[in-house]
């Protein structure tokens, strides 16, 4: 079968692998529609969890091709999209709740064969079966289970003023959830005013562009700053902006994945005066349910987060230019008729 692989650091191929079998405890799917994740560019960059060689993507829908033997809740021709992370049950952080936090974690497509592959086994206990939309909407349910676990670390009361740095698909996850389903009053922030038009018309009260004139705009909005700060580009420059837009008591979310090797800035002495509480995101908990219930309800318009379709074929080119930092917005692969 065909499967992207990416063998070592900076060398992604598509080659002929053998088709998986399914253990007892695992289905065998056709994967249908796969997200391309800042995750996927990190392995490719030799920043992630797990030993290579290794299939990525963890964002993707399905069908149920074949079942093990002590499989009974999924059925051959099931609709479906993974859940992606694997936790053990039994270390101490799964047994204190939270799961996000396994110290044996482990992920499809990180750190065990993944979505970008004409066939993968995966745990039955991760799969979920959904109805009612299209494969490439389903596959948005893993970002949007990371959304949701996101905000549920902070205090999101309704008409609280809330501003989104970022308007990716990640950024514009948060505004429709902060709009829609909380009630919040949503200004996003980005450089491009193309994906600022399309915040516009996914609810956002105002949108600003950043440039040179961001924090004299701000000002102007909201003189005393921001309840909530949700910073979803992955810049630490602009995270220490989205610091400095709270209000005194204020919350931020750090949600973006940053690089390794740069440190937060933020004067410590603001942290105390002002009283900010400051939450970090890592992965989700029990939201994946509530992700494919919210995707299947219509609340979120996920069909206009897709900047790009592309055939896995032109998987290993893409993620070359995304990892040389080339501007794509996100990207959807089509791997199955």
């Amino acid at each position: 079968m065909k499967a992207i692989v990416v063998e070592k650091p900076g060398t992604v191929v598509l080659k002929e692998i053998a088709e998986p079998e399914p253990a007892p405890d695992e289905v065998l799917l056709r994967p249908k529609f796969g997200g391309i994740c800042g995750t996927d560019v990190h392995i490719l960059e030799g920043n992630f969890l797990g030993k290579y060689p290794v299939i990525p993507c963890h964002e993707f829908s399905a069908v149920v091709l074949g079942t093990g033997a002590s499989v009974t809740n999924l059925a051959v021709g099931d609709s479906v999209v993974v859940d992606p992370n694997i936790r053990c049950g039994r270390c101490p952080r799964c047994l204190n709740g939270e799961i996000n936090l396994c110290e044996h974690y482990e992920a499809v497509g990180v750190t065990r064969p993944g979505g970008y592959a004409e066939l993968v086994c995966v745990p039955a206990k991760n799969v979920h079966s959904f109805q009612g939309i299209s494969y490439s909407a389903a596959a948005f349910a893993e970002p949007m289970a990371c959304v949701l676990y996101g905000q549920s670390r902070l205090n999101i009361e309704p008409r609280a003023r809330v501003l989104v740095w970022g308007a990716g698909a990640i950024g514009l996850l948060h505004l429709q959830i902060c709009s829609r389903l909380r009630g919040a009053e949503v200004v996003v922030v980005d450089k491009d005013s193309k994906r600022l038009e399309l915040a516009s018309r996914l609810g956002a009260k105002e949108v600003v562009l950043s440039d040179e004139s961001t924090t004299q705009a701000l000002k102007k909005l909201e003189p005393s700053g921001w309840d909530i700060a949700i910073e979803a580009t992955g810049s630490v420059p602009v995270l220490n902006q989205a610091f400095r837009s709270l209000r005194r008591g204020g919350q931020a979310l750090v949600f973006g994945v940053y690089p390794r090797e740069i440190d937060l800035s933020v004067p410590a002495f603001d942290v105390f005066l002002n009283d900010w509480t400051i939450r970090g995101s890592f992965t989700y908990r029990n939201e994946f349910a509530q992700a494919i219930r919210i995707l299947s309800s219509g609340l979120i318009d996920a069909g206009a987060l897709v900047d790009l379709q592309i055939s896995i074929e032109q998987v290993p080119e893409t993620l070359q230019r995304l990892a040389k930092h080339e501007k794509l917005g996100k990207v959807h692969v089509s791997l199955g008729s």
